[in-house]
């Protein structure tokens, strides 16, 4: 498939509902969509990096100068047999890896809509309908905060994983676990705000059935995971620690995690995502899908990633309304608390008309 041009818009959506976490908050998505275009056709991609450096490294101020001078011009300057071949063609740009994805999404939607091909059959989905999990940031008053989740509860949502920092921890988790009693799984996550000498303080979370604690410590804290793990009872899982195949053969042999959150666009790759899936479940580890604030357009893909028939658990994934009063998409909606995968051509969705005539225009690169 010969690439012809690729766009990059920028819609700026506010967040319903801000979400604050141990790093930062979250009130404003720049979000920042690619379209491939390939013989008549157009595909789209969504570059998820967020405004600051909150969460990794990439931030959308480096990531889409990268995205529009090296990125692309790498994928316009080849033919692409297969979506896998994407990530060979940009293996020699290190890191970016949002930039990456974001394009690497968009070749894949055009490839599949050319092949009249769902996303979600051609990686393997067989799941058709996601439990969906929702995410509650940090809040100041527990009162605000029960109110918070007693509505999530009454939406219908099936597991509630919730933002904790020092100092916002225990106490906060007691009332949430008040709030939705023992039925509904509870998670919690530290964005990294703990260090090893933390380690008897997080033990007093033991008392509430978590399913497990999120990346309590550094990126490169194997080790300390792994102490972690042995010294509490809640299991752990890491994210942000989990870039590369790597990343993961040490997270394996360290011990450090029993759950491990996949994010497509953090690892650079859908189909590197999907190995690291595949070596999880090898390996008895627990893999599940985290989201990043995506828009319709990063939502539906990710959707098709969290139907792949090894995932047990609950993903991160919650209804548009959740997120924005107005999707770049047609919504994705709850229903009996679970969202729908996408089952039309490419990712199964595009961006609404009147969002791209109204959106900025970053680049237009032509081969």
């Amino acid at each position: 498939m010969r690439i012809e041009a690729m766009s990059v818009y920028r819609i700026a959506l506010t967040l319903n509902d801000p979400l604050r976490t141990a790093t930062g908050t979250h009130s404003i998505r720049d979000v920042v969509l690619v379209r491939a275009e390939s013989d008549g056709e157009s595909g789209w991609g969504e570059n998820v990096a967020t405004a600051e450096s909150f969460y990794v490294a990439e931030h959308a101020a480096s990531s889409i100068p990268m995205m529009v001078d090296a990125v692309i011009p790498s994928i316009l300057a080849h033919d692409v047999a297969r979506p896998e071949d994407v990530a060979t063609l940009l293996q020699d740009i290190d890191g970016f890896e949002m930039a990456k994805y974001g394009v690497e999404m968009a070749v894949t939607d055009v490839w599949l809509r050319q092949k009249s091909r769902s996303l979600a059959s051609y990686i393997g989905a067989t799941q058709t309908q996601i439990n969906a999990g929702v995410v509650v940031g940090l809040y100041d008053s527990l009162t605000e905060l029960e109110r918070i989740v007693q509505g999530y509860v009454a939406d219908g949502y099936k597991r509630i994983k919730i933002k904790i920092a020092p100092g916002h921890d225990v106490e906060v988790v007691r009332a949430v676990r008040g709030v939705v009693g023992s039925q509904i799984a509870l998670q919690v996550d530290a964005n990294r705000a703990y260090t090893a000498n933390d380690i008897s303080h997080l033990k007093l979370l033991d008392e509430f059935d978590l399913q497990f604690i999120e990346q309590p410590f550094g990126v490169d804290a194997f080790v300390e995971h792994a102490l972690l793990a042995k010294s509490i009872d809640t299991p752990v899982c890491l994210d942000e620690s989990v870039i590369t195949l790597h990343d993961l053969h040490i997270a394996i042999e360290e011990k450090a995690c029993t759950f491990v959150n996949i994010k497509p666009a953090r690892v650079g790759s859908m189909f590197l995502a999907i190995s690291m899936y595949e070596k999880c479940i090898e390996h008895g580890l627990v893999p599940w899908c985290g989201g990043m604030l995506e828009s319709g357009i990063g939502r539906a893909a990710v959707l098709a990633f969290a139907g792949l028939p090894g995932f047990t658990i609950t993903h991160d994934l919650s209804a548009s309304e959740r997120y924005f009063a107005h999707d770049v998409t047609a919504p994705f909606e709850l229903l009996h608390g679970q969202l729908t995968v996408p089952e039309g051509p490419g990712i199964g969705v595009r961006p609404l008309e009147s969002v791209i005539k109204t959106a900025e225009l970053l680049a237009h690169v032509t081969r």
